[in-house]
């Protein structure tokens, strides 16, 4: 009788250990803020990539699109209840109503990598910890700056002066110093607005316009650039908690790695 007990033990452990080695990944479903073919997405899939090739079958990151999925407004709130495991590509100044924080971000002259080594990536951990129950992995584009796309020709400052220009929550102050009404409106909606003249120019950064075709109704870059990119990637508090320790490790490393090649 003992040792059929025994048995029985020895069975219940190593079916226990297998259902962990070999069962199903942990899956982490994501999203971004501009649809998958956006120039802006460039290294997401990469990225990944890296993770899933990484984690050898114990996590996955699903990609499940942009926002036809969810509003690019409303995934960091998605996100932060939990019905959204991952945001892969957020800009910061997204985030501004419930992180006012974040329009420190844009205004930093430090590449990510830089900003790890002085200490300001772990105080950003904390803010996301704080406002938006998320736990940061970093960001993509470091040094990517912003432009100023126009259909009227600039040559002096008092140009703006009755411009409607659409921006981000975040740059709304930098519009208004210059003179000009800042219009916030989705990414989707800028070629409508400028084509119907809803908006005479808007704030993008230095690559992915012609994801959206917004050449076509451009006549103008002003120059200099100015800020520069500050895409967020994160995860939800509570599912990160739920990660193996070595596993986050993994998706902190390949995140490092590719802050150098998303420049």
């Amino acid at each position: 009788m003992k040792k059929a007990i025994r048995v029985l033990f020895f069975v219940a452990i190593f079916c226990g250990v297998s259902t962990i080695a070999f069962g199903s990944p942990m899956v982490l479903k994501a999203v971004t803020a501009f649809p998958k073919n956006h120039l802006n997405n460039d290294t997401v899939q990469m990225f990944v990539d890296r993770v899933n090739e990484r984690c050898k079958g114990r996590l996955e990151i699903k990609w499940l699109g942009g926002p036809e999925v969810i509003a690019a407004f409303d995934q960091i709130n998605a996100l932060k209840s939990g019905t959204m495991d991952m945001i892969l590509y957020y800009p910061f100044g997204y985030m501004k109503q419930l992180m006012p924080e974040a329009e420190a971000k844009g205004l930093s002259e430090l590449a990510e990598w830089e900003e790890r080594r002085s200490g300001a990536f772990e105080l950003w951990e904390e803010i996301f910890a704080k406002r938006v129950n998320a736990k940061y992995i970093g960001r993509f584009h470091s040094l990517i700056p912003f432009m100023l796309y126009t259909n009227k020709k600039i040559t002096k400052l008092e140009d703006f002066k009755g411009m409607k220009i659409r921006v981000m929550p975040l740059y709304i102050p930098f519009v208004k110093a210059l003179g000009a009404s800042p219009i916030s409106i989705p990414p989707t909606d800028i070629h409508t607005a400028m084509e119907r003249k809803v908006v005479d120019g808007f704030i993008w950064p230095r690559t992915g316009m012609i994801s959206w075709g917004l050449q076509e109704v451009t006549k103008y870059m002003v120059l200099p650039g100015f800020f520069q990119m500050e895409p967020a990637t994160m995860i939800n508090m509570e599912k990160w908690k739920q990660i193996p320790k070595d596993v986050q490790a993994i998706i902190m490393n390949v995140m490092q790695d590719m802050e150098y090649v998303a420049t």
